[in-house]
């Protein structure tokens, strides 16, 4: 189901957002831990304007394997990796 705007009917503001955005502003690393299920992915697939990566992914595993200096140059700003 969807709402009006064309988003998830699930989606909701996330408070943290503005916490990471000031951490990323001080490092070019940040983690984000917490418990399962609590939208952790989906706050940073938005955060990171969809340059995301997860490493559960074959493809990525191995590209971030082979060569971590390219894999991350892939990254255009700020990006995202997940399952790290």
């Amino acid at each position: 189901m969807c709402d009006v705007m064309g988003l998830m009917a699930h989606l909701r503001h996330r408070f943290a957002g503005v916490h990471v955005k000031d951490a990323v502003a001080f490092s070019p690393v940040v983690g984000i831990l917490g418990m399962r299920q609590t939208g952790k992915t989906t706050l940073v697939e938005d955060l990171s304007n969809k340059q995301y990566a997860t490493l559960d992914d074959d493809t990525n595993l191995l590209a971030a394997s082979q060569s971590p200096q390219s894999f991350l140059a892939s990254f255009k700003g700020l990006g995202a990796i997940d399952e790290w």
